[in-house]
């Protein structure tokens, strides 16, 4: 049977020839016949057995018998005797013996019985078995590729619970297994020239696989996956080693999954908020499945995600595969950034009074008043906005239309419903007629009535004018609430808004009584948020007289964060000699899923859709409008009259 001896030092040190060495030999991979065993007689019989044992050994080692016992006869003789004594010495001592099992029998006899020829040497019989040792000459790498682990009762059962041929079916079976894994797998990524390299190495040992050998490829190979940044791969087994060939099995590392985590400050789970696909798009190609876990892959990957502004912190982390063996799963420990944010920076001058002294220039801050959205819809867009002013107190110069305001406000909000009774929640009638009273809380205390001290600042920049009737021109309006804690169970939040409308005038027309208006391109957007401690009637309601419209635009729900898009065409015409505008809208509004977080889920608790789109015709005289409505949400239209501008 084929084993290896303990190895000492390097591969160049175990070079040595097939030919009798003294007992400090180099170990090798060697085949040898199994040791004569001791007859197992009695103790009258055991000097009798030594004794022909002794002579048995004498002839198997080559020992000349032509001297002492005549030649060839003797050792014929010899040998005859030695299988008389201890075939009897071992039906004496069977009589004793319990009967074997049968799993024992079949498995003793599934074992190879591996024998080879000794011969002597200078007439004198050597202390131990004589080796021979198989050269190896070839060498190649082979991918383990990876496979299902073992499941099941096989996973469970210990291998003392075991019979020997459960044991030996065992071995068999997880060897065709193998053999068919690595016959499926696909080729090592070794380069030729560091196979070269190594079959170099292993032909000019010229001693066998020896451990020093094994230990010393094993080292090689790994060093240059690991320098390629392989970080995952190891070498597993040889193969063959008998054969000639030294067959090196590898698991390479890889990729069988891809996991994403959202954790929070703490380490602990939590629901992300950014979309995996915004994640994937990042990832290198080499960092999917299917592909070999590589650290240079990893840390673009990495390096990519923190460019994206969503993560406060993103770690990578491979872990093996709990259910194929040889894989790798990466998983990506993602904390994201607060989606929302705002914030107020001033700024004081202090220059030396007469005397030396600092002394403020003036009792007049200056300052940045900046707001900002990341991440909405989890899809990695962005909205933010700043004012910057070298005087807060008293801001830079706006034209005749623009102003800012800001101050102090103290409100007190009683929720009633149609009765005049104050109501602490909502309700809605349930299909079977009743009234159920357990919708989202009316006010932030719970109790119906509200009562807060917030700030507010107000920009306006409007550029707009009128030429013959129509408004061309610029206009932004941005808002600003935060609350101070101050009021019914001190509510603290942050409410913004942005406002931007743009006139474009599609004809050059000249002003002048009694000139028709020019033909307009009305374009609007309104964004929407807020943080903190909301109460819900202060969620920003979709839809309503400057919102997108319809038939059911004003009950599209109630959310912490809106986008309202519209266009208007604008065409003057002249009706009964007078001048006025046929126009045509189209409109789209969405709360970006955020009424979720307004609570007690108003749009969902009330069944509102969370968002709309709106079309039409209408036609205006003066400051009246007559408009012809299509709801594309429930398909209907509707006719009405409405006064004053849209935006």
């Amino acid at each position: 049977m084929a084993f290896i001896s303990d190895a000492g030092g390097p591969p160049e040190q175990e070079q040595e020839a097939a030919s009798p060495s003294p007992p400090q030999s180099a170990p090798r991979l060697i085949l040898s016949s199994s040791p004569i065993p001791e007859p197992r007689a009695s103790s009258p019989n055991r000097s009798v057995a030594s004794a022909v044992n002794a002579a048995a050994a004498g002839a198997a080692s080559g020992r000349s018998w032509s001297s002492d016992h005549g030649g060839w006869p003797g050792a014929v003789f010899g040998a005859f005797l030695s299988w008389v004594f201890r075939a009897g010495a071992a039906r004496a001592d069977d009589g004793k013996k319990k009967p074997a099992s049968s799993s024992d029998q079949d498995a003793r006899r599934l074992t190879p019985a591996a024998s080879a020829p000794f011969s002597g040497h200078g007439g004198a019989a050597p202390a131990k078995h004589r080796h021979k040792v198989i050269p190896v000459d070839r060498f190649r790498c082979v991918n383990m590729g990876v496979a299902a682990q073992p499941h099941g009762d096989e996973a469970d059962l210990r291998e003392e619970d075991m019979s020997g041929w459960e044991r030996f079916q065992r071995h068999l079976r997880r060897e065709r297994e193998h053999q068919q894994r690595v016959g499926g797998a696909r080729p090592c990524i070794l380069p030729e020239a560091v196979r070269q390299e190594l079959e170099a190495v292993v032909r000019g040992h010229g001693g066998g696989a020896s451990p020093g050998l094994l230990r010393w490829v094993a080292d090689r190979v790994g060093r240059w996956y690991h320098g390629e940044g392989f970080a995952c791969a190891r070498v597993v087994r040889y193969r063959n080693p008998g054969s000639g060939e030294l067959a090196c099995e590898v698991q390479e590392g890889d990729i069988t999954g891809v996991e994403y985590r959202f954790v929070d400050e703490l380490g602990n789970a939590v629901d992300g908020h950014t979309r995996i696909p915004v994640i994937e798009r990042e990832l290198p190609q080499q960092l999917r499945p299917g592909h070999i876990y590589n650290i240079g892959a990893a840390e673009q990957a990495v390096k990519h995600l923190k460019s994206l502004g969503l993560f406060f912190s993103a770690e990578l982390i491979p872990r093996p595969d709990k259910t194929k063996e040889g894989g790798v799963v990466v998983e990506f420990q993602l904390r994201e950034l607060e989606p929302r944010s705002a914030g107020v920076n001033t700024n004081w001058s202090i220059v030396p009074g007469d005397q030396g002294r600092p002394t403020l220039a003036s009792i007049k801050p200056g300052g940045t008043l900046s707001f900002g959205h990341r991440n909405i819809s989890g899809l990695n867009r962005s909205l933010a906005g700043s004012v910057t002013a070298r005087n807060l107190l008293n801001p830079k110069k706006f034209t005749q239309q623009s102003k800012f305001t800001y101050g102090l406000v103290l409100e007190e909000i009683t929720a009633r419903d149609e009765n005049n009774n104050i109501r602490t929640h909502g309700s809605r009638v349930l299909p079977t007629g009743r009234l159920s009273m357990d919708g989202p809380p009316t006010t932030f205390s719970g109790t119906g009535v509200d009562r807060m001290a917030f700030l507010q600042a107000n920009m306006t920049r409007d550029n707009t004018e009128f030429v013959n009737g129509a408004t061309v021109g610029d206009r932004c309006i941005f808002q600003v609430d935060q609350g101070l804690g101050i009021g019914s169970k001190n509510p603290f939040f942050n409410r913004h808004q942005l406002s931007v409308t743009k006139f474009i005038k599609l004809n050059n027309q000249e002003k002048g009584a009694g000139k028709p208006p020019p033909a307009v391109l009305a374009l609007h957007g309104r964004y929407a948020g807020c943080a903190g401690d909301l109460p819900s009637y202060d969620a920003f309601a979709l839809g309503g007289p400057y919102s997108v419209r319809g038939y059911e635009m004003g009950e599209l729900g109630a959310a912490r964060n809106l986008l309202e898009v519209a266009t208007e065409l604008r065409v003057p015409v002249s009706v009964m000699d007078k001048q006025a505008q046929v126009y045509a809208f189209a409109e789209h509004g969405t709360d970006l899923g955020s009424s979720k977080d307004v609570e007690g889920n108003p749009t969902e608790f009330f069944q509102r859709a969370g968002r709309g789109s709106s079309y039409g015709l209408g036609i205006k005289f003066g400051m009246i409008r007559a408009e012809f409505t299509m709801d594309h949400n429930v398909g209907t239209g509707s006719f009405s009259l409405r006064f004053g501008e849209r935006f």
